[in-house]
């Protein structure tokens, strides 16, 4: 049964790999409307990481690229084995709440096998350009810096940007200059791209 884009499953109803397909469902849509080169996908949290693992099924499924790849505080690890300094610390994350968010979507199923899930597990090759926007005090945190590394092992284009002493997707609150910066951040890039 076909979908019309923007109506998306529910997580808590329909689990892995609904989300995944949901996406893909979209961009394909999109891609009838829009050429590739006029497309950027983005996301925060759970967001971010399925929009890292969007980049990956289209590249997997041959699909026109988008322009670029913006994930933000991207939860990319369901395993939880990010070992970050600040997984004690953060006030909104921890590796309970990794895993358990995890094995609601997934299961029992290991997420090193589920790269559409828990994209860091996946091939990072042939990526369109990405920006890996997170906080340099938050429990994602180092996720989002080994994806960077194995995007550029991949020779990709990738750029990390950690803001320094903000929470888990502060660009949620506007009011906040760090929010600001990071959205001109996000603006710069993407005119870097749709101009190429």
């Amino acid at each position: 049964m076909a979908r019309r884009a923007g109506a998306g499953r529910l997580v808590l109803t329909h689990f892995y790999p609904a989300a995944a397909e949901d996406a893909l469902t979209v961009y394909e849509w999109c891609l009838k409307s829009f050429d590739s080169s006029k497309l950027m996908l983005t996301g925060d949290s759970a967001g971010g990481g399925l929009c890292m693992a969007t980049l990956m099924n289209i590249r997997d499924k041959g699909l026109p690229a988008p322009t670029c790849g913006v994930p933000i505080s991207p939860l990319l690890d369901l395993a939880g084995e990010g070992d970050s300094a600040n997984i004690e610390t953060d006030p909104l994350i921890n590796r309970d709440l990794i895993v358990g968010m995890g094995q609601v979507y997934i299961g029992q199923t290991d997420p090193h096998d589920i790269p559409q899930a828990s994209p860091l597990w996946g091939e990072h090759h042939d990526l369109p350009p990405v920006l890996l926007l997170v906080s340099s005090t938050e429990a994602l945190r180092d996720d989002s810096v080994r994806m960077a590394a194995s995007i550029g092992r991949a020779k990709g284009k990738v750029r990390l940007s950690m803001h320094p002493d903000v929470i888990h997707i502060w660009t949620f609150f506007p009011f906040l200059d760090a929010t600001r910066e990071a959205m001109e951040e996000i603006r710069a890039f993407a005119n870097e791209h749709f101009s190429n």
